[in-house]
């Protein structure tokens, strides 16, 4: 995750402060990495709302709904790389 940006984003952020992405998967690539960044920033009272779905709450079902989305995303971006390999195989 070379993010020089995003980095900078997440030190600067303060407890109690809200962040606002387009997509829950733009986080990170898969969700591994998206939940080693999101999880200290629900710990830390930080705000999640993700323009597309709503808040991320720091709530049992808040967690389960977050890590179902992450699952399909990376499912999704997965059934890309796959399709564009096979792709690229008949070229």
């Amino acid at each position: 995750m070379n993010r020089p940006e995003f980095t900078k984003l997440l030190s600067v952020l303060k407890d109690n402060d809200i962040v606002v992405v387009t997509k829950l998967d733009r986080f990170a690539r898969n969700t591994k990495e998206a939940l080693e960044v999101i999880e200290p920033l629900l710990e830390r009272n930080i705000t999640i709302k993700v323009l597309n779905l709503g808040t991320i709450e720091n709530t049992t079902i808040g967690r389960m709904i977050m890590r179902t989305i992450l699952s399909v995303a990376e499912m999704e971006r997965d059934m890309i790389v796959e399709r564009t390999q096979e792709g690229n195989a008949f070229c």
